[in-house]
């Protein structure tokens, strides 16, 4: 018999084990395999209790409808990338599971190109047979869309809706999709224009894990920005050609020791407000024709061919959608959505010592509608915590008045607009990671207020760069 991926999990024991039993522990025990942190701190946010499930062992159903449906979002929608399972099988996305996710040339389009002649021209995850060190494309098959990946190429998500993709090229066609979706095109992050990769910085342990178990990413990271950079007080481990090292004495440095890099020299940031999830188990799918380009190919897919049958006065199959888990169809389509995105502001809170940037992960609305059509839940509101987040566009810092003074990035809100219900979902609120919180009322008043020392320090920093 003819295994056709023998790395994938399933095979490692019988395979891989003999000679790469160090490398195996260790990716069982990292974030790319259980998918710990993104599994349970979404569930905190929708079932407001702590839990502690893996990839290996999420439920497909729970004790009451909302739980079920908490499950059932995580492996219909979210665990599209665990290594356990192949890709999403659209441009971008194909990829093989086990290893090969990591250790081979993928196939950008899924038609292998290698000198195989059994193979050539046909589909497959993989672009030829050959066991490589990881290549950005790997690393972007999963790290896309709305999550730091892409924007380190300076793409942006735009919304899903028709109305809001507008047509860039001359012919007046939306550009070509990739990784499920259209992007906007803005500031490439520098180390990506200084030729720079993904795993330029990020370690193999990083990636493939310790052998240790961790809660959330952030626990695993081993590089930061002073490994190259330096810092206030460290010097450089990593040494590199024409570096631009740290300087204290940069005024916009002098009083930022507690603050993140990327919180000053992100250039921009992906936020999505108001996350809406309707799971539809009817043949209702004509009001979602302006909602066929979402992120998920295979359910962009279904609903697109379902929608064409309609339309030539054909019966349409009723609706179904993979399970990411075990790669089977299971009843019901998810139709999902935001209320708004943005890239203009950042908002702040704190990670331990540190001043970072928040994002909220995610602002859930739920609602679900049986086969006969009523309606079971009724956009249900979940909650809305937040995460820290390090945006891959690192560029010049920017302005002093952009954080100093605006309401926004102190996290009172889209200043200067009047609160209504779109806006205040600007406002920070709880935190999913038990070491990250929101700003304090008087962390707030010192970022808004021009303080004495702040309009001191910022005639000097003016000076300071007219020189």
């Amino acid at each position: 018999m003819i295994i056709k991926n023998p790395s994938a999990p399933k095979y490692w024991n019988t395979f891989c084990y003999k000679c790469h039993a160090k490398q195996i522990d260790d990716v069982e025990h990292s974030l790319h395999y259980t998918a710990y942190g993104e599994i349970n701190k979404t569930l905190l946010t929708l079932l407001h209790k702590k839990t502690s499930y893996t990839v290996q062992d999420l439920p497909s159903k729970g004790k009451n409808t909302l739980e079920t449906l908490s499950f059932q979002f995580l492996r219909e929608n979210c665990l599209k990338c665990h290594i356990s399972t192949e890709g999403e099988k659209g441009t971008g996305l194909y990829r093989p599971s086990g290893c090969a996710a990591c250790h081979m040339p993928l196939s950008k389009d899924g038609i292998y190109l290698g000198k195989d002649k059994a193979m050539h021209g046909k589909p497959s995850n993989i672009a030829y047979h050959s066991f490589i060190k990881p290549q950005m494309q790997n690393c972007l098959s999963c790290h896309n869309k709305q999550y730091v990946g892409t924007d380190y190429l300076g793409m942006f998500p735009k919304e899903f809706g028709e109305t809001y993709r507008t047509p860039i090229n001359k012919e007046g066609n939306f550009p070509p999709v990739i990784y499920g979706i259209d992007y906007n095109y803005l500031a490439k992050d520098v180390h990506y224009k200084a030729g720079m990769t993904c795993m330029s910085c990020h370690t193999k342990q990083e990636v493939m894990g310790n052998g240790k178990f961790y809660h959330n990413e952030t626990q695993s990271l081993q590089v930061s920005c002073q490994t190259c950079h330096g810092g206030y007080h460290t010097k450089p481990t990593r040494y590199f050609k024409n570096i631009k090292l740290f300087n204290p004495n940069i005024p916009g440095h002098k009083y930022h020791e507690n603050v993140s890099c990327s919180a000053c020299h992100a250039q921009w940031t992906i936020y999505d407000f108001g996350f809406y999830a309707l799971k539809d188990d009817t043949k209702d799918y004509t009001k979602w024709s302006a909602f066929t380009l979402t992120g998920n190919p295979q359910a962009d897919k279904f609903l697109s061919n379902a929608i064409g049958l309609m339309e030539e006065g054909k019966i349409p199959p009723p609706p179904m959608q993979e399970d990411f888990l075990t790669g089977k169809l299971v009843p019901g389509l998810w139709h999902i959505g935001y209320l708004f995105t943005r890239w203009e502001y950042v908002i702040l809170g704190k990670m331990g010592s540190k001043y970072v940037i928040l994002r909220p992960m995610y602002q859930y609305y739920f609602s679900y509608k049986n086969a006969q059509g009523k309606v079971i839940v009724n956009n249900k509101f979940m909650g809305a915590d937040w995460e820290p987040y390090f945006p891959h566009t690192i560029g010049k810092a920017r302005s002093c008045l952009f954080c100093h003074g605006n309401k926004t990035v102190a996290g009172d809100g889209f200043y200067p607009l009047k609160d209504n219900y779109a806006t205040n979902l600007m406002r920070p609120t709880t935190c999913a990671q038990s070491n990250v919180r929101v700003l304090n009322n008087k962390e707030k008043e010192n970022l808004i207020n021009y303080t004495p020392l702040f309009k001191k320090e910022y005639l000097r920093h003016l000076n300071y760069y007219k020189k």
